[in-house]
């Protein structure tokens, strides 16, 4: 499975303590199937798209 999260700086690990309590779902770290999903996010941010293979 491939999944992506869109993000302003490169993830190099996951650390729940970095993630804020008020997101939309409460603290986590979000990730999506979507691509153009996650590009869209990322691309906001003038950051490159970032991707995970699981």
């Amino acid at each position: 499975m491939r999944l992506y999260h869109g993000s302003n700086q490169q993830i190099l690990e996951i650390d729940l303590k970095k993630s804020k309590d008020h997101k939309d779902f409460g603290r986590g770290f979000y990730m999506t199937q979507d691509f153009s999903r996650a590009y869209c996010f990322c691309t906001s941010k003038g950051v490159e798209q970032l991707k995970l293979d699981l």
